[in-house]
């Protein structure tokens, strides 16, 4: 038998040279670790040795879920902290598909970097843990953001150049909404917001006009 179980709630524990078995080869199973946590994929062709993600088998490769191609050295296939909380919230949304997926199922924890010999979570995994939940907040508060703030549509042409436009005949409180340049603090990023005028006209810095487009206008058609 492969791994030790411990009692109450039993969980199996493997090492990484135990896991490294569960390849499609040495054996029928494969197995897959993400974050420590070991799962059974052996119904995804994907994983089997001549699959596009046959590189997963046998390992924990958590950074690979970010990048999506195989490590160039082995000793930094489990480390993800040194990677953007993008990233790492990419790795957690597959930890979940995992969760969820009806074909797969956990089996187990890794020995090493996320788990220890007792299959209690590490710091690392706490630090993780700390990243995701942070990245979490932060998607949210975006989304409230553009909620309240939303977004410009907008459309391209060779001939016509930009158009940004906001449906005011949409908004149903009245407001009169104009396209204006924003900054996102919460994701470093510009925008095209639309912004009610009057919003807009007393906080130019934050809401900034573009240029060549009347400022009370509700499309803008820049080149």
């Amino acid at each position: 038998m492969f791994g030790l179980l411990f009692p109450g709630p039993s969980i199996v524990l493997f090492t990484k040279d135990e896991l490294k078995l569960f390849n499609g080869v040495d054996r029928d199973s494969i197995y897959l670790s993400i974050l420590g946590e070991v799962y059974d994929v052996t119904t995804g062709k994907f994983y089997s040795k001549d699959g596009d993600y046959g590189f997963f088998a046998g390992k924990d490769f958590s950074r690979g879920f970010a990048t999506g191609e195989p490590a160039k050295d082995s000793s930094e296939e489990e480390l993800v902290l040194d990677l953007t909380p993008k990233l790492v919230a990419d790795i957690g949304g597959w930890r979940k598909f995992y969760r969820k997926h009806k074909d797969y199922f956990f089996v187990g924890r890794l020995i090493g970097v996320y788990y220890d010999s007792q299959g209690q979570p590490t710091e690392i995994l706490d630090q993780v843990e700390a990243m995701l939940e942070e990245e979490s907040d932060r998607r949210a508060a975006i989304k409230q953001l553009n909620k309240e703030i939303p977004l410009c549509n907008s459309r391209w042409n060779k001939g016509e150049g930009t158009s940004l436009w906001c449906q005011n005949e949409m908004i149903s409180d009245g407001r009169h909404l104009v396209p204006r340049k924003y900054f996102v603090e919460l994701s470093q990023n510009e925008r095209c917001a639309c912004v009610e005028l009057q919003r807009a006209i007393h906080d130019p810095e934050t809401f900034k006009k573009y240029d060549n487009c009347p400022e009370e206008e509700t499309m803008c058609v820049r080149f």
